[in-house]
């Protein structure tokens, strides 16, 4: 399991970087990788954090690590996507993976032979926590205009309109436009004029 949870981080790390030099597949392994994250993190936590033996565990804090790493896992996918309910996330998971860290360390101090299980908590935790701390004051919209940051002011103004919007006809109508834009810069690149 472990393997396979390195392996993981890996494609995370891989996406991360397409999705910020805007190449193609980069939302989809970012997609795909932190969800089979949160699954494994959810399912089989018990696994994934043991100590030298599994029955150092302490089962309380093994269930809230498992939870707060898959919530944040879900958190950053949501907030870097950009979809709905990705500050709610983003809060849940902060919230727990904070108090899953408090816990690992007071747990360590009270008990020094579970040393090694808190580590490996704490080496999970701490970095997506600081991630979805850095990423909870962003907003939507930045995010979104940080996506197209490359686009017209025409595309922009769109985008903007976009997230203002809660009229389904208007935000078909905008992604319309948005999408027949799109297409013809992407006419204008390969060549073929529209």
């Amino acid at each position: 399991m472990r393997k396979l949870e390195r392996i993981l981080w890996i494609v995370v790390g891989i996406a991360v970087v397409l999705k910020l030099l805007h190449l193609p597949l980069a939302s989809v392994l970012l997609i795909l990788s932190l969800s089979l994250l949160q699954m494994l993190y959810f399912a089989l936590g018990w696994v994934v954090l043991p100590s030298p033996t599994r029955k150092d565990q302490h089962i309380g804090l093994t269930i809230l690590t498992s939870v707060a790493l898959s919530t944040l896992c879900c958190a950053v996918v949501f907030k870097v996507q950009a979809w709905p309910l990705s500050d709610v996330f983003s809060l849940m998971g902060f919230v727990l993976g904070c108090s899953a860290a408090l816990w690992a360390i007071l747990h360590a101090r009270l008990r020094s032979d579970r040393r090694t299980y808190a580590k490996n908590i704490l080496v999970r935790v701490l970095p997506l926590v600081v991630i979805v701390g850095i990423l909870l004051p962003v907003s939507d919209r930045e995010m979104i205009l940080f996506h197209h940051r490359d686009a017209t002011p025409e595309m922009r103004d769109l985008y903007d309109r976009l997230h203002a919007t809660e009229d389904d006809v208007e935000r078909d109508a905008i992604w319309h436009r948005i999408d027949s834009l799109e297409h013809a810069a992407y006419l204008r690149q390969t060549g073929q004029h529209p």
